[in-house]
């Protein structure tokens, strides 16, 4: 570990960074989907096929990262994946057709999907216990107000000009990569002795007797968790336009408000995991879903949607201690693979869409949406009856 704390906060601030890029390569799938839609002449469900293969990409990468991580070390794969990411965002900018449009966006995945568990994998080594919360806040913030960036530089652009966007993300990673030898510490295992082979945890160790209950546990909530977001999150701007009858402006200010509640909650999680315990955040869930019940249930005003908006990112913000509870529940060894976790959640969601689209065909986009609050209920529960890893002496 550094020794100092100049080294720690020079690696905090490169995570930072990593983090914003990160944010900006994967929602680049979102943000600028009518711009790739347009100029690649996809239908509506063939630009939106991207995103899931992003997904399964993301799946893979935080499951082959855990192997890769214990090869070459996390200072050499963490720099792998910095220099993927850039190369895989650049891609975007020589795609022509739909398959090579999907391949491209399974590699965003890919390399993406990696990002998480080595950075929290990297505080809870480097940080004490009553500090990771915060700094986990301060990553998940930082991925909000990149989505933020990205969309007002995605709307002064245009459409014409979404290959600035892939290229102003693509460049950083790749001087990250270099920067990464510089600034990660160097870790006894990131040189494997043929003499002391360094610790190893695999991901079928999470199923071992003694952790394969709690995985089991941990692998529904944050199914549900994931699911829940995309009931509601994901359905959101439709609801607004169809079922509100907002105009555009509106529904971006409803919008706007949900991001800027999850940046400010970021904050105010961050704080309260550290001072009363990582379960502390399954208050947040519960809280998400009332605020979703309300939500679809208010009148179609701007001022009461916008406010509603903002409790529910406020509380689902929550999320963010994800992170560090997650490495803590398992021995060191285990870390990374255990943060994967949160993209096994990813994963499991990608069934949302066509089970709140079934839903929404037949009883509306409502009850479609109400979907979330049970998902975020149950997640909620898991959490509440999991084991606390904040441990004050």
């Amino acid at each position: 570990m550094p020794a100092d704390l100049r080294a720690r906060s020079r690696v905090l601030a490169f995570l930072v960074l990593v983090q914003f890029f990160y944010a900006w390569a994967w929602n680049s799938s979102d943000v600028l989907r009518p711009a790739f839609r347009a100029a690649l002449n996809l239908s509506l469900t063939e630009v939106g096929a991207g995103y899931s293969t992003q997904v399964v990409g993301a799946l893979v990468g935080a499951l082959a990262v855990v192997r890769f991580e214990h090869l070459l070390g996390r200072r050499h794969t963490l720099a792998l994946v910095c220099a993927g990411g850039g190369l895989a965002l650049l891609g975007g900018t020589i795609v022509t057709d739909w398959p090579q449009f999907l391949a491209q966006r399974f590699a965003v995945g890919l390399f993406g999907g990696a990002v998480f568990p080595l950075t929290i994998g990297l505080i809870a080594e480097l940080f004490g216990i009553g500090v990771r919360g915060r700094l986990a806040s301060l990553i998940d913030g930082t991925y909000f107000a990149a989505v933020v960036v990205l969309g007002f530089a995605a709307g002064q652009a245009g459409l014409d000009g979404w290959k600035a966007m892939l290229w102003i993300g693509g460049i950083p990673p790749l001087l990250f990569a270099i920067a990464a030898y510089w600034l990660i510490p160097h870790y006894p295992r990131d040189i494997p002795s043929a003499t002391e082979p360094p610790p190893r945890g695999t991901l079928s160790d999470l199923f071992a007797p003694a952790h394969r209950r709690r995985t089991l546990a941990l692998t529904v909530m944050m199914g549900a968790n994931a699911s829940g977001a995309q009931a509601f999150s994901g359905w959101l701007t439709t609801y607004l336009y169809d079922v509100s009858k907002l105009s555009g402006p509106d529904v971006g200010i409803v919008v706007a408000c949900q991001f800027i509640g999850s940046v400010i909650g970021c904050i105010g999680w961050g704080w309260a995991i550290d001072r009363y315990g990582r379960r502390t955040g399954a208050i947040g869930l519960f809280v998400a879903a009332l605020a979703a019940t309300v939500f679809l249930l208010l009148p179609s005003s701007l001022l009461l949607l916008g406010a509603a908006a903002i409790v529910f990112g406020l509380a689902f913000s929550a999320v963010v201690s994800l992170g560090p509870w997650l490495a803590e529940l398992y021995p060191p060894e285990l870390r990374t693979a255990a943060t994967s976790m949160f993209q096994w959640g990813r994963f499991i969601s990608l069934l949302a869409p066509l089970a709140t689209g079934g839903v929404a065909a037949h009883w509306g986009l409502p009850a479609a949406m109400a979907l979330s609050v049970g998902a975020f209920v149950l997640a909620a529960t898991i959490w509440s009856r999991m084991p606390e890893t904040l441990v004050r002496h």
